[in-house]
């Protein structure tokens, strides 16, 4: 039917796009601008909700989120000084 090299050659493409995916999907988006799900989900939080309440509390610094038209969009960066500063006080 088909090659050897044909398969192989296949199986490398069909390996490669497996391993973007991955990547991709581990790194939320892969933008340094996250959504508030996938922020939440970054952070280990159970859901968008709870996330949008510690906003809205003052429990989240400022500095971790801009706020772009009508959307609340959260900072990669941010949230990981956020969370090096969270260890440091514990």
């Amino acid at each position: 039917m088909f090659s050897e090299q044909f398969i192989a050659n296949l199986a490398g493409a069909v390996a490669k796009q497996v391993i973007v995916s991955l990547s991709v999907q581990s790194s939320g988006s892969g933008n340094r601008l996250l959504s508030t799900e996938e922020a939440a989900a970054y952070l280990g939080l159970p859901s968008s909700s709870s996330l949008r309440q510690r906003k809205c509390s003052g429990q989240i610094p400022d500095y971790t989120f801009v706020k772009m038209g009508g959307s609340v969009l959260y900072d990669r960066q941010g949230l990981d000084r956020w969370i090096a500063e969270l260890k440091e006080a514990a």
